[in-house]
């Protein structure tokens, strides 16, 4: 992670972060080039990297405790632990202080095998940052996976360099105020919050390198920018309920 990367309650700001020590200087002035190209044109939404089994590899994530099911190595249809992905975090959740109990989040312990809720459920901790989305019509007549007709909305992008984009990655737009904290747009009776943000998949994501300089070309990758394809998730989807605060 940038050492410059800004961190408060919520979702970390990227928009600073530029590289470590090591880093070129020529590296660092691109990258805020295309920061400052990103804030210019582009949306502030928060990124959010959707967990799997390179992140269970490297311990960062586990399989959901709620759904999981080892046999068939299937997750249950809207999971409200890990939003139907299927690994959550293995650092338990310190915000809401819920725990998981038959599947279901409680917030009071009633069984000994009751689990700990994780504090983050299928996407990791999220950041914000800028992207640039270009206008595209919605295509009315797409058929889903279930077979049916669906409401979609494909785009390609640009990005910044951080966070690193990966395909299923979950992108929210949101209105920031000026101390780039979120808006709440709206508060429902079950006290969700922001569910009237539209919310993207990124698909075919692709980063932007160079490979170096001179004598420093050598095994170096150096990573400016991103490009990206993005779906935009129906408004029924329970990746609706993926929080924001975190």
């Amino acid at each position: 992670m940038p050492d410059e990367l800004v961190t408060k309650f919520g979702p970390s700001i990227a928009h600073r972060a530029v590289g470590g020590r090591r880093t070129p200087q020529e590296i660092k002035r691109l990258r805020r080039e295309v920061m400052d190209f990103c804030r210019k044109l582009g949306q502030p939404i928060v990124l959010k990297h959707q967990w799997n089994n390179e992140d269970v590899r490297q311990g960062l994530a586990k399989e959901c405790p709620g759904c999981f099911d080892d046999g068939y190595k299937q997750t249950r249809n809207k999971c409200p632990i890990c939003f139907s992905v299927g690994f959550v975090s293995v650092e338990d959740d310190n915000i809401t202080n819920l725990y998981v109990e038959n599947g279901e989040l409680v917030d009071q312990v009633h069984q000994i095998n009751e689990y700990r809720a994780p504090k983050y459920g299928g996407y990791g901790p999220g950041y914000i940052t800028w992207m640039i989305e270009p206008d595209t019509p919605v295509d009315i007549f797409k058929i889903s996976e279930s077979g049916v007709f669906v409401q979609t909305q494909q785009a390609q992008g640009t990005a910044p360099w951080f966070p690193e984009l990966h395909d299923n990655d979950l992108a929210v737009n949101v209105h920031l105020d000026q101390n780039l904290k979120i808006k709440v747009v709206n508060v429902f009776g079950d006290g969700q919050r922001n569910r009237e943000y539209d919310r993207y998949q990124l698909k075919m994501t692709n980063p932007v390198t160079i490979r170096g300089f001179g004598r420093r070309a050598v095994d170096q990758n150096y990573q400016v920018q991103q490009t990206f394809e993005m779906a935009h998730i129906p408004l029924d989807n329970i990746l609706y309920q993926v929080p924001l605060d975190r």
